[in-house]
């Protein structure tokens, strides 16, 4: 991933990320961990990347991701999934655009 955030607080604004190539294990362009408490993802933008373009996640049991927000953020041409929030508490997202994932068709949901 480009961005892997494991600190409370951070807060990442005003980036356009174009054609980043993520490769699958890797989960996110933009990777926030579950120490990334209350961080901000704010006035971004995520065109044409190759997998996943935001992962927020817990690591399992009471340690979850608490308090991301993403404010204002474009997801789009995304080879898989947009954004991705597993074992998170208080979530938000406010503003966001997401469109045209998985343009190839590649994950579907039946055969």
């Amino acid at each position: 991933q480009l961005f892997q955030i494991s600190a409370a607080n951070v807060r990442i604004e005003g980036l356009s990320i174009q054609r980043y190539s993520d490769p699958s294990a890797r989960f996110g362009v933009i990777r926030m961990e579950a120490t990334s408490d209350n961080s901000t993802i704010s006035n971004v933008e995520i065109l044409d990347s190759a997998e996943m373009a935001l992962k927020a996640t817990g690591n399992g049991g009471s340690n979850l991701n608490t308090g991301v927000t993403l404010k204002n953020v474009t997801i789009s041409g995304s080879g898989w999934m947009g954004v991705n929030a597993n074992q998170t508490d208080n979530f938000t997202m406010d503003s966001v655009k997401i469109t045209n994932l998985n343009l190839d068709g590649e994950y579907k949901s039946s055969p």
